[in-house]
């Protein structure tokens, strides 16, 4: 049984998905099921719950769908995806709202500014737009997650991401902080972060691997490292939520040198 009148990739502010403790990402969603994907494939699932925004109220809804509702499954090279149908009314009811949300949010992304839309979806002051940094070297002056000025660093690689910091520091953490503070498709969920001391070869600094919630709460997110680590090159490899490259651009990446 198909979808009907399925919508593909909502954007993460308007609907998300918990399954099982772990969000996952609603890649389409229709009067009667959606589909959601994961990175790996779970050996069984118990409970699905989808929240969805409501522009009316400022606040999320959230809905439980039983498991037993998935009719089908299935796995890709980098990901699985499932297929949940239901006739549940409150559903119904959400998913209409939701969809009537999603069509004036895209009239007013092809219409609009974006403070325009900021307003419209949160109490952002977009009157205020005027009082904020007009360059980036301004915005930097004011970071509190990156103490090595990034005049002495040089982009190596985009993919992964590759800097040389210009010269050799003791590093305590490094920060990713998504440009704007914007969820994005193409943002870093999990990631691998390297250093190094020559560019060639390279060292896995332990750490857990995930940007917790950044979808929801794409602000800076500082990875503290267990031991002080020397390094002059650095290294992210990271992928989004749902499991393709990450772009992830010099400026999102802060680190902290060590006194």
């Amino acid at each position: 049984m198909q979808i009907k009148n399925a919508v593909s990739m909502i954007p993460y502010g308007l609907l998300s998905g918990i399954v099982d403790g772990q969000e996952v990402r609603i890649t389409q969603l229709g009067e009667n099921g959606f589909v959601f994907r994961m990175a790996n494939q779970a050996e069984k699932i118990h409970e699905i719950w989808l929240q969805f925004f409501s522009q009316n109220g400022g606040c999320y809804k959230k809905l439980l769908i039983p498991a037993d509702r998935m009719k089908k499954m299935e796995e890709s090279r980098f990901f699985t995806e499932y297929t949940v149908l239901t006739e549940d009314k409150d559903y119904q009811k959400y998913v209409r709202q939701l969809l009537a949300d999603y069509w004036k949010y895209i009239s007013l992304k092809m219409t609009g500014e974006d403070g325009e839309v900021a307003a419209a979806y949160t109490d952002y002051p977009v009157h205020l737009d005027e009082d904020y940094a007009e360059s980036l070297e301004e915005e930097n002056r004011t970071e509190n997650w990156n103490n090595l000025p990034r005049a002495g660093w040089k982009q190596v690689a985009d993919s992964p991401l590759t800097i040389d910091l210009g010269k050799s520091v003791t590093l305590a953490s490094f920060t990713y902080a998504p440009s704007k503070a914007e969820a994005k498709p193409t943002m870093a969920f999990r990631y691998k972060f390297y250093v190094s001391a020559d560019g060639k070869n390279w060292k896995e600094v332990p750490a857990n691997g995930e940007f917790s919630n950044i979808m929801h709460n794409p602000l800076p997110q500082t990875v503290t490292f267990d031991q002080k680590e020397k390094a002059r090159f650095i290294k992210l490899e990271a992928t989004t939520p749902t499991a393709t490259t990450a772009q992830v651009e010099m400026n999102e990446i802060g680190v902290t040198v060590a006194p």
